[in-house]
Formats: structure tokens, C-alpha cells, sequence
């Protein structure tokens, strides 16, 4: 009874710090992959079977469908309930309803840390608010579904070794339903299996353990018969074809000093790892950073988290070897496998890495890492790490909603104004252009025409057509700053929370912009593309000043849809006045001999504002 009121209380003070790290960020704007997880969401309801079935473009490159990515399909089908309740998407009633994953995870792992751990509240508490786990929570991101099935699945399969009727049938279920959620699965699952069979354990277990595979397998069969393709092989192609191992590699030390604990924290935990131990991993962090890094600064703030994040495989790694030496009643054999499995398995196979990624290893590390800390020491690494991950939460939440901000205080006037606008991004920013029916341009497509503007950004920068490319002019440029000094994600402080490509660190202390923006606008000399007629002369032209028209007659006329509040702007060489009227441009050569007209453009009237 009275380990029942325990649990009931213990599991109370978990929902509460869960949900309590989930409500300040549920206004959170969309971010990652969640615009094309939405996507695929809305489109259930118009093909419920295969809602992937519908043309897109990724990064500029034009797809007729979504079957390449690299989640299967169960959270997006949760995801659709939002759309068949609300009718639209809706940041905070969206995040709310996912939640219910990021409370089932840390329950769950409350479940097993009690068998495996002595401190197990302090512990699962500790994995709630460790930062992959902590800043990921309140995101529509597949992998916070994917661990929480995983570690049901984990939970009930204990509860059969009890001797309950049933539980593995259900363990079975959430582990379909974690596999049918994210590929990356399959390495727990994969040492479960291994131990099975290792063990002799009987063939239900082992066909339970298999059954997800055979239920993804069963779904890539009908997909291949509705698509032609196996959508595996094609998400496997994809990463195969760009590994990058030794950057992974450096990535995952820094990673893991500084997104599983606070950096150096584990020191307060385990045994002391020697001088010699320190001088080793302060030499590899060094011998990483100087191939990794491109200043001194950088350099020198990934080895203080590399250093920590070798210390924690350190600390882990002695614990898991006197778990086994001793023979001590510990997490058994499949999660001692499963951070090492899980560490080589993204080195090899992964094109960056990612707090996300790290988050699948957190479980087990926690457990044998913390499974005979006591309750003192628990809370001096707990309080620091909590402290972390609220920083970093901010962060990235002050940071992703930039980008809605930005449309939604700069888009509405010039669509109002008259301005036709193209997309030429991704990630958040193209979510909510296109939520303002802005569309994403690929790098094939030609419909812009003379005076459209076209939206784009640093950080997730492609190419568009060529011919659309060579007649762009630079309207302005538009910071994305924040007074707040932490940066989670960001290029040119290199933070890469969600991407080690943008930053082999996840975190940075800067104040530099953490994006730019950039308005671009077709030359209103454009009237069709491809152009026709000799460049320069006939039609308008790339020079290394922009983009030019040259003129030997008296009068050039064309006919531009010219948007209300705005204003033209050009340079000329020779004497030449260009003037608007009604729906046309007047070229007027007011001297003699060839004139040049340079970056003619129609300026909207609050971007001259804002420069004076």
C-alpha cells in the first residue's frame, strides 16, 4: 500500500515538472522538420492511407511526394487528430495535446529507474529536465513520441518478466508504434534482440521484440506498391550517401558534455577520473577542435565541452564494467549495449548530429551511470543541469520565434501593398510564409516575374533557378537578433543545438544576429522566363554591379504591375530618368549615347523608412 501511495505521489511531482517545463514554451513557433510533419498531418485528411502522396519541395529541390522522409508515419496520424479537432493548426493546443508524450516518457523511465536505481524520483526528475530531453519537450518532433513507446514498451516487458499476463502483447504494441515513429528504434530494440537470443530467452519474446520490424516492413511494402519505391531506401540512401564520421564524432563528445548533464557536472557523481584520464581528454577534445573549429575562441569552448562529454562516456564506462565485474543486481545487459550502440550507430550513418539524437541514449546512461548515486549528489548535478535547460529553452524559443515574428510584422503590409511574394526558404520561416499562401520556389521553377519579391535566409540558404537568380536585387536584409546572450542556433556564433553542421557545439555565448532575412526582387525589366533577346540590350542582364539594361534609344517602355507605396530606385551611367506611372515603367534617355541602367527596382516605402 504504501509503496503504491509512493508511486502515485512520485509519479504526481513528474506530470508536474513536465507539464510545468512545457507550458511557458507552448506558444513556440514551428521549427526542425515540424512543417513537413504537419504537412503530412493535414493531408490525412484528404488521403488517409498515404497522406505523404502529395507534391513538395525540400530545399529547393522539387519532390512529388514525402515518402523519402525519415520518420514513418504514427506521429504524424497523431498529429492529424489536432487538425480533425481544431480544423487548423494552432501552436499552443498542438504542443499541448503532444505533451501527453513528453509525460508517458519520463513516467515510464520513473518505472524502470525504480527497479534498476536507488534514487529513482531524483533520477527520472533528472532526465526530465536534462537538457535534449527538457528543450525537445515542447516540440512536434518525432523523437519525443519514439521514447516514450520505446520506454513503455521497456516498462511492460519488466512487467512480464513479473509474470503478468499480456504485458509483452502490449510491449509489443508500443514498440510497433515507436518503430512506426522513428527508424532509430531499432538500436535498442536491436540489443534487446541481441540479449534474447544471448540469453535463450523464449521465442515469444524474441517474436515480440521482432514484430515491429515485421509491421514497418509490412508498411514500406505497401508504400513501395503505391509509390514504387521503398521509402527506407530511399531515407537510407540519403544518409549513407552523406556520413560524415570523424565531424560526427567530434560532435558527439561536445554534444554530450553539454546536453545529457551540465558540462563537468558527472565529476560530482563518479569515481575522479585521474589527471592522466583528464590530460587524454582534454588531448582528443584539442586534436578534434583544431580540425572542427575555425577560431580560438570556438576552439576553446568546444574542448571544455568535449572534455566533459568524454568524461561522461568515462564515468559511464566505469560504472557499466563494475556493474558487471561486481555482479550487481543493475540495468541489464541491453541497456548497458545500448549507449555504445547508439554512439556508433550515429558516427557511422548520421549526416550531423544533434541534441535529438543524443536524447535516445539518455535513458540507459542514466541508469547505470546514477543507479547507487545517492540522494545529495543527484541534486547537485540536478539543480545546475535544471538551470541549463531552462536557459537553453528560452533560447531556442526567443530564436525559432524570430522567424514567425518577422512575417508576421513584414509579409501582411506588402501583400497588402500589391507585392507577390516567393518563398526561397525552409524550416519555420517557409511554414509560416506559406501559411500566408507564400510559395516555396525550387530551384527549377521560373514563375517569377519583373517586381516579385522573393524571401530568404541565411541559415538554410539554396539555390534558386538560374534564371531567377542572375535578375535578383537586394532590397534589405533584416537581422534576427536577441539581447538575450545565449545562442542555441546560429551560424556565425556556432551553436548547433539542431544541427552540428551550423555549430559543433549546441550552445554559445554570443549576441551576434541569429539569422538575416533578406528581401530580394526581380528586376522589373522582367516580363517572362526564360528572358528572349540579347542580354543587356534587349532584355536585362547579370553584371558583376548588379543586374543592368542598356538603352540607345529615346524611350523604353514596360508594363509592371507596380504595388501602392512604393517608390523607384536605380543607378545610371549616362543621363537617364526612369519614372512610374499607372502600370508602367518610362525609361527616358535625356542625353545622348548609351545609357546603363543599374538595379532598377520598386522599393516599398517602409524599407526607405526604415533606412533613414
Amino acid at each position: 500500500m504504501l509503496k503504491n501511495v509512493q508511486w502515485f505521489r512520485d509519479s504526481a511531482v513528474l506530470c508536474v515538472i513536465v507539464i510545468a517545463g512545457i507550458l511557458p514554451f507552448s506558444s513556440r513557433a514551428a521549427f526542425m522538420d515540424e512543417h513537413i510533419y504537419l504537412r503530412i498531418a493535414e493531408n490525412v485528411q484528404n488521403n488517409l492511407f498515404f497522406p505523404q502522396d502529395a507534391p513538395s519541395v525540400f530545399f529547393g529541390l522539387p519532390t512529388r511526394n514525402d515518402v523519402a522522409i525519415t520518420h514513418p508515419p504514427v506521429g504524424q496520424y497523431y498529429l492529424a487528430l489536432g487538425y480533425f479537432l481544431l480544423g487548423r493548426f494552432s501552436e499552443v493546443p498542438f504542443r499541448l495535446m503532444f505533451s501527453v508524450f513528453s509525460v508517458t516518457a519520463v513516467l515510464a523511465f520513473y518505472f524502470i529507474a525504480r527497479r534498476f536505481t536507488e534514487q529513482p524520483l531524483l533520477v527520472s526528475a533528472l532526465f526530465a529536465l536534462t537538457p535534449a530531453f527538457f528543450v525537445m519537450s515542447s516540440t512536434l518532433m518525432m523523437d519525443m513520441p519514439m521514447i516514450a513507446f520505446l520506454l513503455t514498451g521497456l516498462a511492460l516487458y519488466l512487467v512480464h518478466l513479473d509474470g503478468r499476463r499480456y504485458a509483452l502483447v502490449v510491449a509489443s504494441v508500443c514498440w510497433i508504434l515507436s518503430l512506426g515513429t522513428g527508424y532509430t528504434a531499432l538500436v535498442p530494440l536491436g540489443c534487446l534482440f541481441l540479449q534474447m537470443l544471448i540469453s535463450k530467452r523464449s521465442m515469444k519474446e524474441l517474436c515480440a521484440v521482432a514484430a515491429p520490424v515485421v509491421a514497418v516492413a509490412m508498411w514500406q511494402f505497401a508504400m513501395a506498391i503505391h509509390f514504387g519505391s521503398l521509402p527506407f531506401a530511399r531515407t537510407a540512401g540519403f544518409f549513407f550517401g552523406r556520413g560524415q564520421m570523424v565531424h560526427n564524432a567530434a560532435a558527439t563528445l561536445s554534444f554530450l558534455g553539454a546536453v545529457t548533464l551540465f558540462p563537468w557536472s558527472v565529476l560530482g557523481v563518479s569515481r575522479r577520473p585521474g589527471v592522466l584520464t583528464v590530460i587524454l581528454a582534454v588531448a582528443v577534445a584539442a586534436g578534434f577542435a583544431v580540425s572542427a573549429t575555425s577560431s580560438v575562441g570556438a576552439g576553446t569552448w568546444y574542448v571544455v565541452l568535449a572534455v566533459s562529454g568524454l568524461l561522461v562516456l568515462i564515468a559511464y564506462a566505469r560504472s557499466a564494467a563494475q556493474m558487471i565485474k561486481m555482479r550487481e543486481n543493475g540495468p541489464p545487459l541491453y541497456m548497458v549495449l545500448w549507449v555504445p550502440a547508439t554512439v556508433l550507430f550515429f558516427i557511422i550513418v548520421a549526416d550531423m548530429i544533434n541534441a535529438r539524437y543524443i536524447l535516445l541514449m539518455v535513458p540507459p546512461l542514466y541508469l547505470v551511470l546514477f543507479r547507487n548515486t545517492t540522494a545529495r549528489r543527484l541534486t547537485f548535478v540536478l539543480i545546475p543541469t535544471a538551470v541549463l535547460s531552462v536557459v537553453l529553452a528560452y533560447s531556442d524559443f526567443v530564436f525559432v520565434n524570430s522567424y514567425r515574428d518577422w512575417v508576421h510584422k513584414t509579409v501582411p503590409p506588402l501583400q497588402a501593398q500589391g507585392f507577390r511574394l516567393w518563398g526561397g526558404a525552409e524550416s519555420g520561416l517557409r511554414f509560416y510564409l506559406e501559411k500566408l499562401s507564400i510559395p516555396s520556389l525550387s530551384f527549377v521553377d521560373l514563375r517569377p516575374v519583373g517586381a516579385d519579391l522573393v524571401v530568404r535566409h541565411d541559415l538554410f540558404r539554396y539555390g534558386l533557378a538560374e534564371d531567377v537568380e542572375v535578375m535578383l536585387i537586394v532590397l534589405k536584409r533584416f537581422p534576427l537578433s536577441s539581447d538575450f546572450p545565449i545562442q542555441t542556433f546560429s551560424r556565425s556564433s556556432g551553436a548547433g543545438f539542431h544541427d552540428s553542421r551550423i555549430g559543433i557545439t549546441p550552445f554559445s555565448v554570443s549576441q551576434t544576429p541569429l539569422d538575416h532575412v533578406e528581401i530580394a526582387q526581380v528586376s522589373p525589366f522582367v516580363t517572362d522566363l526564360p528572358q528572349k533577346g540579347v542580354p543587356a540590350e534587349d532584355i536585362a542582364a547579370w553584371s558583376p554591379d548588379g543586374v543592368i539594361l542598356k538603352q540607345s534609344v529615346e524611350r523604353r517602355d514596360f508594363d509592371v504591375k507596380i504595388p501602392a507605396q512604393s517608390e523607384l530606385q536605380y543607378e545610371v551611367e549616362g543621363q537617364g530618368k526612369a519614372v512610374m506611372r499607372g502600370q508602367t515603367i518610362t525609361l527616358k534617355r535625356t542625353g545622348s549615347g548609351t545609357i546603363v541602367w543599374k538595379n532598377l527596382r520598386i522599393m516599398p516605402l517602409q524599407f526607405v523608412s526604415d533606412v533613414h
